[in-house]
């Protein structure tokens, strides 16, 4: 057989060879994941939205959300995002102890406030709660529109060896409420347009109870890291921050500097803090001073400052 025979059949061989990884798919490939039975009928596995008449007392806090023991309620909180958002349950599915959830997300452009080189959503926070209605250890919930998350929840590794809920810091109410933290040194000033002015203001991490009444209690603290933001707001402020966020705007007519804005503080530590204004319109106007934990608690004060 001559050379250039046998360099024709190694050439055919190899070009046979070549097809054949080509088109042939490997027996060592990955297998693609198995789709999900999804189902658009959640009613059966969980209770969403959340209602608004469930009860006001009785909740204990665990790693995954809130119990009532007495009324048998589980509320998972999946998500708590900055911002104004709407979320709707799309699909559901139940496999192997695991709640699989789909949910859209749509996010609702509110106003902005803007804070030296800061530019964050005014006042706004959203909570994705459910009731689940079936025994799960776990819950994955996608979370598809105007975000892209992958969320997995363990409940099972948040239970007490005897299924009993582990009792925490957040009372019902927690970050609804104004906590009295702040204290500001004047609660009214008048000044003169293009005048200055100072107030001194601190914040305490103070010290707080959780438990049954006649039994043992947690001792818990509103401390953490805190970011101090300016509004305006109405003359009369409430203690409900569901009323106040509703009410509160961006600041016109004063130029308004918090030093610092941001810091963190700890369990029965006070921090002092500077609010500097500058009259630059006529009127009367509510300054509110207002703490975001990022725990979630949430204090706030107000000045009236009469520009004349």
């Amino acid at each position: 057989m001559t050379k250039r025979v046998i360099f024709a059949i190694l050439l055919v061989s190899l070009f046979v060879s070549g097809i054949l990884l080509i088109y042939t798919p490997s027996r060592y490939e990955i297998p693609k994941e198995q789709p999900i039975q999804w189902t658009q009928n959640c009613s059966k596995f969980v209770e969403y939205p959340v209602p608004d008449n469930l009860p006001h007392k009785g909740w204990r806090r665990t790693g995954w959300g809130e119990v009532h023991p007495e009324k048998n309620i589980t509320k998972v909180l999946i998500l708590r995002i900055d911002g104004r958002w709407r979320f709707n349950l799309t699909a559901c599915a139940y496999d192997d102890r695991t709640l699989f959830l789909k949910f859209n997300a749509k996010n609702i452009l509110r106003s902005t406030s803007t804070f030296e080189t800061t530019t964050a959503p005014l006042l706004y926070e959203s909570y994705l709660w459910i009731i689940p209605k079936i025994k799960a250890d776990r819950i994955v919930a996608y979370i598809r529109g105007d975000m892209d998350k992958k969320i997995i929840i363990q409940l099972e590794t948040s239970r007490t060896s005897n299924n009993t809920p582990i009792q925490g810091c957040m009372h019902p109410g927690y970050g609804e409420f104004n906590i009295d933290s702040i204290k500001l040194s004047k609660k009214e000033i008048i000044i003169h347009e293009g005048e200055r002015v100072e107030v001194r203001g601190s914040i305490t991490g103070k010290e707080y109870h959780v438990g049954e009444a006649g039994g043992s209690k947690n001792t818990c603290y509103y401390d953490g890291c805190v970011v101090l933001r300016a509004y305006l707001g109405p003359e009369a402020s409430k203690s409900s921050w569901s009323y106040m966020s509703g009410k509160l705007t961006e600041i016109e007519g004063l130029n308004v500097k918090i030093t610092p804005q941001k810091f963190c503080l700890k369990s029965n530590e006070t921090i002092e803090f500077q609010v500097e204004v500058i009259a630059q319109k006529a009127g009367t106007y509510y300054l509110y001073i207002v703490a975001f934990g990022e725990k979630g608690w949430k204090s706030w004060d107000v000045i009236e400052i009469k520009v004349r």
